[in-house]
């Protein structure tokens, strides 16, 4: 690392990381998605972890295996006083995710950006001790460790194929400070997995929230019906839906996919599942989609 180990060591020990970290001018884009259980205390440094030691495995404190290439011709990340400054692609939030926080310790939630694309949204753990406390007037964000594409077709002939996602990455839900230069300053609140969903899984989701839209229900109103309850609210939308040939194909396979035959019952189920699951859990406007080239700078 070409460090003085010596200048470092001979500071008091609550001080060594943090004058560790401030002699780097850049480091690999990965450590902002570290699991290491403690983090440097100091203000623009709280991505960085405060010690080495014990048995956490390398992903866990260095962050995803994509952004480990520590080649001069790579774009790195840059330590400042305000954060880590760095360029990745991403997700901005509507008010829908910041009003349903609470509900969603251990319940997916799925957004739809402007492309149309689905993703599933798991949240995880906090990026740091007492970092998922979110001020609910400010823009949230997710900042994620590279862009994932859908596929137009599935990837071959197994229903696991048709319906599995396309992949899980890393991501890091963040609330905005402010925006300034071009650079989105965000405070960094909790480990989030992102899961792009396959071909089949992007339509199926897609129909269900043409279902929705068909039936005048408001969002407001969902909180007081329950699972079952729903799903007769949305049944007669449900069973006109699958009066067309290829979607009745195509959650005929979801039901088989899901353990069932193919019954109509059972197909029916599969759709006003995914109805339910989209009209709950669902925040399908104003989710927009940021470039790699976006700038942040998370602390």
């Amino acid at each position: 690392m070409n460090k003085d180990i010596a200048l470092i060591t001979a500071l008091p020990a609550a001080r060594r990381m943090e004058v560790f970290w401030r002699t780097f001018d850049r480091v690999l884009k990965g450590i902002l998605f570290s699991k290491a259980a403690n983090k440097t205390p100091e203000e623009g440094l709280h991505w960085a972890p405060r010690s080495f030691m014990g048995l956490q495995p390398w992903k866990e404190w260095h962050g995803t295996w994509e952004l480990r290439d520590p080649r001069e011709d790579v774009p790195q990340a840059v330590p400042t006083n305000a954060g880590l400054e760095l360029a990745l692609p991403g997700f901005t939030l509507n008010c829908g995710f910041v009003g349903r926080m609470g509900e969603l310790d251990s319940t997916p939630h799925i957004i739809q950006d402007e492309e149309g694309i689905w993703y599933v949204i798991q949240l995880g753990k906090p990026w740091r001790p007492g970092s998922s406390v979110i001020d609910a007037s400010r823009p949230l964000a997710i900042v994620i460790a590279y862009e994932l594409e859908a596929k137009k077709k599935p990837h071959g002939r197994q229903l696991s194929d048709k319906f599995f996602t396309e992949g899980n990455l890393d991501g890091i839900l963040v609330s905005t400070k402010k925006i300034e230069n071009d650079v989105t300053y965000s405070i960094a609140h909790i480990h989030v997995a992102v899961q792009l969903l396959s071909h089949g899984g992007q339509s199926c989701l897609s129909i269900a929230s043409r279902c929705i839209k068909n039936v005048d229900l408001q969002h407001s109103l969902l909180s007081r019906f329950t699972h079952e309850a729903l799903k007769e609210k949305y049944r007669m939308e449900a069973t006109q839906t699958l009066e067309d040939r290829a979607t009745l194909d195509l959650f005929t396979e979801l039901a088989r996919y899901r353990g069932g035959d193919s019954e109509f019952e059972n197909v029916l189920d599969a759709l006003l599942s995914d109805i339910v699951f989209v009209a709950q859990y669902g925040d399908r406007s104003n989710v927009r989609k940021a470039p790699s080239s976006q700038m942040w700078c998370v602390d």
